[in-house]
């Protein structure tokens, strides 16, 4: 028997137990994802299954069991439910401004609906942005020097997977 779900973020590894019943030695298959496994065989009652770095769902689901005397009944079925990383890049609408212009900062990414961010500038300036998202925030900043702005202090609701962050830009002021 195999039953599980689990749900990971992208690029995470799962295991599974695959239970036996009867004498060993056990021989068994299953299909992941629709495609089946070679036949295996385990000398235990219990059979790990791995699979890492998985980028999208899986279903496993036994196929065929045999214990030393009979082919058995095989059931069950183990689910990984797999949730896409929130990203977020940092752009600016121009990055050589006069002194005393502005620019404006606004963001492209996925998988996240808002978040609160602080914007630092190498010159010691500190935007905060409460309340971003992705398809329509722009914020305008007006550096007086050359400024390289980061992206920090980031917090992100509806996902509990680690942010990939491209965050840094350069403002030249002449």
């Amino acid at each position: 028997m195999i039953a599980g779900k689990d749900t990971i973020c992208a690029g995470e590894d799962v295991s599974f137990n695959v239970n036996f019943t009867g004498q060993g030695p056990f021989k068994f298959k299953y299909l992941l994802n629709g495609i089946e496994s070679p036949v295996l065989t385990s000398t235990q009652n219990t059979f790990p299954i791995s699979s890492t770095n998985i980028q999208e769902n899986q279903t496993f689901t036994l196929t065929f069991v045999e214990d030393a005397f009979c082919i058995g009944s095989a059931n069950g079925i183990a689910t990984v439910t797999t949730k896409a990383h929130p990203q977020i890049k940092l752009l600016i609408g121009r990055n050589r401004i006069c002194f005393g212009d502005t620019t404006s900062i606004r963001f492209q990414g996925a998988n996240l609906s808002t978040f609160n961010a602080v914007l630092k500038g190498s010159d010691g300036s500190l935007y905060p942005l409460l309340n971003q998202n992705l398809s329509s925030s722009s914020n305008t900043i007006s550096p007086t020097q050359n400024t390289t702005f980061t992206l920090s202090n980031v917090g992100i609701t509806n996902n509990d997977c680690p942010l990939q962050l491209d965050s840094v830009v350069s403002i030249v002021v002449n």
